[in-house]
Order: C-alpha cells, then structure tokens, then sequence
C-alpha cells in the first residue's frame, strides 16, 4: 500500500528533464518537503538527507530518474523506512544497503544494461524490483536475515539475476521471460 502511494508522488516527475531526479520526502504526515535536483550527486546528497532528516525510523521517500548513466546510493538504517526508485533510460544503476527492521523499498528501471546491487541486514525487510529491456543486472545479499520477502521480474533478453541469502530467509520470488537469461542463488 505504502508503495503504491509512492509510485503516485513519482508522477510529478515525467515532466524532469533527462538528467534530472525527483525526490519527495515525508515522514508520517507526507509532504514535509519536495525539490526537483539536477545531478546524480545531488540526488544522492538529497535522498541520504530525506532518508535520515534528524531520525532513521518511519521516513518515505521516493526517487524518480530520466535518462542515461544515472546512479543512486542509499545506505538506510532504522525500521519503518519506504522507499521507491524509478529509472528509465539506460546504464542506470541503483546501489541499496538496508540495515534494520521493517523497511520496504520497490523498484522499477526499464532500458538496457541497467544494475541494481543490494545488501539487506535485519528481519522482516521487504525488497521488490521489475526490470525491463536487455542487459539488465540485479544482485541482492541478504545477511543473516529472517522473515524478509524479496522477489524481482526481469522481462527482456540477456538479463542476469543473482540472490544470496542465509539461513531463516523466505523462498526466493525470481521471474525472468527473454532469452539469454541467467540465474544463480546461493543459500549461506
């Protein structure tokens, strides 16, 4: 529920210019703050801020990015945290760490070769991301975690998916349709 309120907040952002990202970020009572940036450096100085403003615990934020070679890192601790990212174009990357309880983040990127690499610690953290096109890349590690959900779908060929878990984590939910795919989960 609390992601497809974010995809809404992503709306504002098809009218960016390629290049450019769009961020929102509201802790309980939504609309706090809200500012159009340029520059993947400034995004990713912005979503660090939106994502700690003064605590870790209970802050949304959404991430919207047009155009080619953008990149997003996010390191997220706390519990209750949301977070959506939206890509589209190509030889975007997405980096995620979470470390915490009770977080949810969602993402979608579409064009080719696009990454995601993530990192999860901590119990009951849900992680979920659509791909599509060719050439795309996700990689998810999570450590030493239980009772977190975590599934991707990549649509397109040539598309590579990698899950690491340990012990205590739920079933892997990996969809991939195109040809060329590659898969590869490792239980810890």
């Amino acid at each position: 529920m609390r992601l497809l309120l974010l995809a809404a907040l992503l709306v504002p952002a098809a009218a960016a210019q390629q290049g450019e990202a769009f961020i929102q970020q509201a802790e309980q009572a939504l609309g706090s703050s809200a500012q159009a940036l340029t520059g993947a450096s400034e995004a990713r100085g912005a979503l660090s801020a939106a994502l700690l403003n003064g605590s870790s615990d209970q802050n949304v934020a959404a991430v919207a990015q047009l155009g080619f070679g953008n990149v997003v890192d996010v390191d997220q601790t706390g519990s209750g945290n949301v977070l959506a990212l939206l890509q589209l174009g190509s030889g975007n990357e997405f980096d995620l760490a979470i470390d915490g309880t009770g977080n949810e983040f969602g993402f979608i990127q579409t064009g080719g070769t696009n990454a995601f690499l993530g990192t999860v610690a901590g119990d009951d953290n849900s992680v979920s991301g659509l791909q599509s096109g060719g050439g795309n890349s996700y990689e998810l590690v999570l450590e030493g975690v239980s009772r977190t959900d975590h599934s991707v779908t990549q649509t397109g060929g040539g598309n590579g998916a990698i899950q690491i878990v340990g012990s205590g984590s739920r079933p892997v939910d990996i969809v991939q349709t195109g040809g060329q795919r590659g898969l590869r989960i490792e239980q810890r």
